[in-house]
């Protein structure tokens, strides 16, 4: 059986360029799709039972400003996923926002490590 959770990217605005990586180290396997209501970034699949660390992702592309971006990690566990999350504002010397950045570090069971899947993303004001 899995388990879906859905964390939002509500600061990326249209035109952001965005970079990301993602990794993983447990037991499950899972899928990692980055998306808004109408266009599909990103769609990784971690297919090994492995629980060495692997790199499933690493990829940039410009957000062409669809309603809901989002990362939807699926995974296949009966434990509930949980998240811990950080973000924070990426300000010029001015002190003025150019970008932001998303930490997720999910958790697949009862371990509370925190390290079953991790995604990181950085989108700033594409200027040029």
């Amino acid at each position: 059986m899995a388990k879906t959770t859905t964390v939002y990217l509500e600061n990326v605005r249209k035109n952001d360029y965005m970079c990301w990586h993602i990794c993983s180290q447990c037991l499950n396997t899972g899928k990692i799709v980055l998306r808004d209501d109408s266009t599909v970034y990103l769609m990784v699949e971690k297919n090994t039972k492995s629980t060495s660390i692997q790199h499933l992702s690493q990829g940039a592309d410009t957000y062409r400003g669809g309603a809901n971006l989002r990362f939807e990690i699926t995974v296949d566990t009966t434990a509930e996923l949980r998240t811990s999350n950080a973000g924070d504002a990426i300000l010029d010397s001015s002190g003025r926002n150019v970008g932001f950045i998303y930490n997720y570090c999910v958790e697949d069971s009862t371990d509370n490590d925190f390290n079953d899947f991790y995604l990181n993303i950085a989108a700033w004001r594409n200027k040029g």
